[in-house]
Formats: structure tokens, C-alpha cells, sequence
């Protein structure tokens, strides 16, 4: 779609595994974007400089403690509140993206309330919407997230929700053809060797 990855920090050390050839999922797919363990407070300032420019953040702060599972076990699970709050945080205060998109559990609105919400992000409008990942390929139909998506208030920009969830896809419709693009052919990053 036009833009260029610039990096990821991600703290939840399972992300990090890396194969035989020292890469891991994202290293692999975006060669030259810096992945970082660390916390967006915690970055060196060339990195932070480099964040800064972003249009877009895209973002998955931990949730377990809204899961089903979570809330059936009655876990306290404080961290992941302050996870989305640090991320917000962050997006408010040092990154000032001109949109974020921030994907969570429904229930995480349990812990963190849209007035919460609100309150962090001043700067943004932002708009809660809820997707089902059954249209998105996964099997399961009742799998449904909660998107926060919210734009700089000075972009005057409204998110007018229009998916269209009549057809119901699959992994297989949606990407089974790439083995047969022109366009894919001879992109190197195509294959991960393990």
C-alpha cells in the first residue's frame, strides 16, 4: 500500500525466537526496520527520531488477562492495563503519529474504559470498532477484537466503518494465489529458509 516499515518494539519475549539463520518472523519480513526488546521510553534517540517520522502505528499491547480464560481464572492481570496505557502514553506524548491503530480483546474495555481512553490520547479522536477475524480467515466465528483506531485531531479525518462481511473468506481465497503472481515471483524475501 505504499508505505515503508519502519521498525517494531515489541517487550513479550516469545516474539523474539530466531531460526537456524538468526532471523525471526519480522527481521525476516522487513529487512533494514529495527526490532527492539525494549520500551518505547527505554529507545536510543536515533531510534526514537526514526519512530517519530511514522504515519501510522500499528500496535497489539498484551491482553491474556481479557481473555475468556483470563476472566474465568479471575487473574489480576494490572500489567496489561498498563500496557495499553503505556502505549497510549507513548503515541500522546513522544510519537505523534498522524493515525494509530491499536488491536485488542473486547473485554480489555474491563480494565481500561473508553474514558480512560480518551483522557490519554487528548490530541486524537479516536473510534472504538469492533471486527470479527472469522472474515479475515480464522475458523473460529466467534473471534471478535476490538480496534482502536484514532486520528491526530488536526487531520479532521472520521472513521466511517463499510466492511463488507457477506462473503465469507479463507486463508487459501485470500492468499493462495501468490505461488502464481508475477509480481512475487522474484521477491526475495519470499521464502524463509529454517
Amino acid at each position: 500500500a505504499g508505505f515503508s516499515i519502519l521498525g517494531n518494539v515489541e517487550p513479550r519475549p516469545f516474539f523474539h525466537h530466531r531460526d537456524a539463520a538468526g532471523l525471526t518472523t519480522f527481521s525476516a519480513n522487513f529487512p533494514g526496520a529495527f526490532y527492539s526488546r525494549r520500551s518505547i521510553s527505554d529507545l536510543d534517540s536515533q531510534t526514537l527520531a526514526t519512530m517519530k517520522t511514522a504515519d501510522l502505528i500499528l500496535g497489539h499491547p498484551k491482553c491474556g488477562g481479557a481473555s475468556s480464560l483470563g476472566q474465568t481464572r479471575r487473574v489480576a492481570r494490572t500489567g496489561d492495563l498498563s500496557a495499553m496505557l503505556e502505549c497510549l502514553t507513548a503515541i500522546e506524548t513522544i510519537l505523534r503519529p498522524r493515525f494509530f491503530v491499536l488491536e485488542n480483546l473486547p473485554n480489555s474495555l474491563t480494565f481500561l474504559k473508553i474514558q480512560d481512553i480518551l483522557q490519554t490520547t487528548p490530541s486524537y479522536d479516536v473510534f472504538p470498532e469492533l471486527v470479527s477475524n472469522y472474515h479475515y480467515g480464522t475458523p473460529q466465528r466467534r473471534r471478535v477484537r476490538l480496534l482502536l483506531i484514532g486520528a491526530r485531531r488536526d487531520k479532521q479525518w472520521t472513521f466511517v466503518p463499510g466492511e463488507d462481511i457477506a462473503a465469507e473468506s479463507t486463508v487459501m481465497g485470500a492468499i493462495g494465489d501468490l505461488d502464481r503472481r508475477p509480481d512475487l515471483l522474484n521477491n526475495p524475501r519470499r521464502h524463509v529458509e529454517d
